[in-house]
């Protein structure tokens, strides 16, 4: 097991080999963000666009990552890893012709995302996690589909 911390709250997270992602489980984002009827990871996404059942939903998917050069000489290497993950966010756009309530209860499950993921420390030796931005993904007549994204880093060291 590996631990993330926001502030002084320490909560457990998946076995270490599903915490070489910095993208945190969905359990982690179920229980800090009790709005959402479904949390799920990006296994689910694709099913989800073509037929979602509950919402608002949640689903949390790598995005990316980089390293940066080696600096150190040597019989060593150290690089910064910066790693970038998602939460796709998915409303539903039903009963409101005008479109003000769905942009309500996204704006509200945005903030209260961003608000539980901001300063969360994904695995030892990681950064906190950022906000890097959002975007729409997707908008049709019964969901809106909106993307926040977050980033996080670590020093990959290794000895040669």
């Amino acid at each position: 097991m590996c631990t993330g911390t926001v502030g002084s709250q320490t909560l457990k997270l998946p076995p270490a080999s599903a915490c070489a992602s910095a993208a945190p489980d969905s359990t982690m984002l179920a229980v800090r963000v009790p709005d959402f009827r479904k949390v799920a990871g990006a296994a689910s996404f694709a099913a989800a666009r073509e037929d979602l059942k509950s919402h608002p939903a949640a689903h949390v998917i790598p995005l990316s990552d980089s390293a940066g050069p080696n600096v150190l000489l040597g019989a060593a290497m150290e690089q910064k890893v910066s790693e970038r993950f998602g939460v796709i966010l998915a409303a539903g756009n039903a009963r409101d012709a005008r479109g003000d309530a769905v942009n309500a209860a996204l704006e509200a499950l945005r903030g209260a995302t961003i608000e539980s993921l901001l300063g969360f420390v994904p695995a030892d030796g990681y950064d906190p996690v950022q906000y890097g931005g959002g975007r729409l993904l997707l908008l049709d007549v019964s969901i809106i589909w909106w993307q926040l994204e977050f980033t996080t880093g670590y020093w990959q060291r290794k000895l040669l």
